[in-house]
């Protein structure tokens, strides 16, 4: 019996865990000082920030050392390219895992912009919820990188 990707399809649930391995390959990379889109029981580092934070405030700062950034693919996704582009023009830098959605109207905020680096993800990203994998997500991801060159 096939599953419903009922579930991945929805927006109704916002709490997709990244990939254990993927985060581990990046933190490697940049050392993130903080996920700006976590929960407490999701949150891959020490210091982040959760709905009671409200990361999307503007007064709310990103600039903990480099940033990770998992947000919920729904409807205000667009909010938080637009939050991580103002980050990026106070000198806040980071990285952002979302599905790649080339022809939304988020995609073209950043698309091309100097000190945006985009990487599209071979296959389908297994996301976790409430800590257990799930099947392959049905549409493509990839990193967006907001700062300076690298």
């Amino acid at each position: 019996m096939k599953k419903s990707l009922g579930p991945l399809m929805s927006s109704a649930n916002s709490e997709w865990e990244t990939p254990p391995e993927l985060f581990r390959l990046l933190h490697t990379r940049f050392d993130f000082g903080i996920d700006v889109a976590a929960t407490q029981q999701n949150a891959l580092l020490d210091h982040y920030l959760d709905v009671t934070d409200n990361a999307l405030d503007p007064g709310m700062a990103w600039a903990v050392g480099p940033w990770w950034c998992n947000p919920p693919y729904g409807r205000g996704l667009h909010k938080w390219v637009a939050k991580a582009l103002e980050q990026q023009a106070l000198g806040a830098y980071g990285v952002m895992l979302l599905p790649s959605r080339t022809d939304t109207k988020w995609f073209h905020a950043f698309w091309g912009k100097p000190g945006v680096q985009v990487t599209f993800l071979k296959g389908r990203l297994k996301f976790r919820l409430h800590g257990k994998p799930t099947d392959p997500a049905p549409f493509p991801s990839l990193l967006v990188y907001f700062g300076p060159a690298l």
